[in-house]
């Protein structure tokens, strides 16, 4: 389970973006559909099984492709400092 750093705020700008703020650098961020969608199942702290049921219910994707979606943007996250 995933975890948002507490330096870390968001905002749905529409229905298919997600505003990200850094409290701490003051730099914005803007999440795309799918994006939103994990940054979305990480807050409500879903596991990575849920998250990816998320994509699924949205996105007429394969599994595979969602997994790996998913995998690489949580990684970028944790790289970023926006996970804890």
């Amino acid at each position: 389970m995933y975890k948002v750093s507490k330096n870390f705020g968001s905002r749905s700008i529409n229905s298919d973006q997600e505003l990200v703020l850094n409290s701490s650098t003051g730099q914005v961020y803007i999440l795309n559909d799918v994006s939103a969608v994990i940054w979305d199942g990480i807050g409500k702290d879903y596991s990575e099984e849920e998250i990816l049921d998320s994509i699924l219910e949205v996105y007429d994707i394969s599994k595979a492709l969602a997994q790996s979606d998913l995998l690489d943007f949580i990684k970028s996250l944790e790289i970023k400092g926006f996970l804890e």
